[in-house]
């Protein structure tokens, strides 16, 4: 304070100590005011739960249910007299399937149900029978009462020796339930294996008609 002479020098510094000095007790005391916080400038860890909480947006409404699709397997060793083994139901469709040891052969067979015996699909095939490979596709058509009870309408057959085929069937459906449903067969006599293997999985889907004109 040596060099301050001037009065007014001197008052204006202890004018600016004061000022300082009131500054460092509002701060030390805690009293900060809102208009002295940046925007933006807190970090989510300083704030309250109940002001986190206020963040939060409010519940949308639940979405839709999914197609509610459905994968079945069948696994069997082959006998000579064998069950039917009733998968389940899939598109409104009762499935069944047997594995039979014919002459040392193994047969799968896949048997169909529908609710009132008749079955509109279109349905493709492929499929490689011990070591020859064929394809197929065309619509099948049944009348009501056709399939009223548990029919065998697809077989697969792999020949004694150590032979494998499989197929793999793709099914759009009409009706009675429309949808799509994909059937996987696999029968095996290799390795001293004489087994059946059958997937079955399903879709529920809806139909839209277009017209022709």
């Amino acid at each position: 304070m040596s060099r301050l002479r001037h009065p007014a020098t001197i008052i204006a510094a202890v004018a600016m100590l004061v000022s300082l000095g009131g500054g460092a007790a509002a701060y030390a005391s805690g009293l900060i005011s809102g208009s002295q916080i940046e925007n933006h400038s807190i970090a989510a860890r300083k704030l309250t739960r109940s002001a986190i909480a206020s963040l939060r947006g409010r519940r949308g409404p639940r979405g839709p249910a999914g197609p509610g699709g459905k994968i079945v397997t069948y696994d069997a060793t082959a006998k000579a007299s064998p069950t039917t083994t009733t998968l389940g139901t899939f598109l409104g469709d009762k499935i069944g399937a047997s594995c039979t040891l014919r002459s040392g052969a193994v047969v799968v067979t896949v048997y169909l149900q529908t609710s009132d015996g008749s079955w509109n699909t279109d349905f493709t095939l492929l499929a490689n029978n011990n070591g020859t490979v064929m394809s197929n596709a065309r619509k099948i058509v049944d009348k009501a009462g056709t399939l009223s009870t548990l029919t065998g309408i697809d077989s697969r057959t792999a020949n004694p020796g150590g032979h494998e085929s499989d197929g793999r069937l793709d099914f759009l459906q009409l009706g009675p339930s429309p949808g799509s449903m994909i059937w996987h067969e696999t029968v095996s006599t290799k390795n001293s294996a004489q087994t059946c293997h059958l997937l079955v999985q399903s879709f529920p889907e809806k139909i839209t008609a277009v017209a022709g004109g």
